[in-house]
C-alpha cells in the first residue's frame, strides 16, 4: 500500500496494470487514502471507453465513465483534487457501498 497524503501530488501515485488483451487493460493503485482504478475497454455498444474509479477507506465507491482517465487528467493535481475530480464526474456509481 502506497503512503500518500491528500496534499501529495497525484503524479507520485504508482499504478499497477493488468492487461486483458492488447487494447483492454486495468490500472490500479492501493493507497493509504483509498484505491484508484482506470479501466480502458471496448464496451458492449461497440466503442472504447475509459472509466476511472475511487473507493475510499470506508468502502464507498465512485465511478466516472466517458473517457475519464485520472492518470492523464489529474497529473498536475493533488490526491484530494483527483478524488474530487472523480466524485464530480461520477455518473455510474456515486458513493455506493
Amino acid at each position: 500500500m502506497q503512503q500518500v497524503d491528500l496534499d501529495s501530488k497525484f503524479n507520485i501515485v504508482e499504478f499497477e496494470e493488468i492487461k486483458y488483451s492488447e487494447e483492454d487493460h486495468l490500472k490500479y493503485a492501493n493507497t493509504t487514502v483509498g484505491r484508484f482504478t482506470v479501466l480502458s475497454r471496448m464496451t458492449g455498444f461497440g466503442y472504447r471507453d475509459i472509466e476511472s474509479g475511487y473507493r475510499d477507506n470506508e468502502g464507498l465507491f465512485w465511478l466516472a465513465s466517458g473517457y475519464v482517465d485520472i492518470v492523464y487528467d489529474c497529473s498536475d493535481k493533488t490526491v484530494a483534487e483527483a478524488i474530487d475530480y472523480i466524485k464530480g464526474l461520477a455518473n455510474i456509481c456515486v458513493g455506493v457501498k
